[in-house]
């Protein structure tokens, strides 16, 4: 089991910030491992979340400041 403590995340990707692919992996995997909970009106496929994490990583390499970088979340339907 990971830790997605915003503490543990964030020590997490301090030392190593492509870590953050390995944990979006481990957390779509988990929810692709039981489906009897529909809980998600719309999710983004695998291949847009390593496309929009890759730009990420690019925009924190080059010194952009992203203070939720590699945070996990959801957004309520009603927002």
């Amino acid at each position: 089991n990971m830790e997605l403590s915003l503490a543990a995340l964030r020590a997490r990707y301090r030392d190593q910030p492509a870590d953050v692919v390995e944990v979006f992996d481990w957390i779509l995997a988990r929810m692709d491992s039981d489906r009897t909970q529909a809980v998600w009106i719309h999710r983004a496929d695998r291949a847009t979340i390593r496309a929009m994490l890759e730009s990420l990583l690019a925009r924190q390499a080059s010194g952009e400041s992203l203070p939720l970088f590699g945070l996990p979340f959801a957004c309520k339907d009603n927002i």
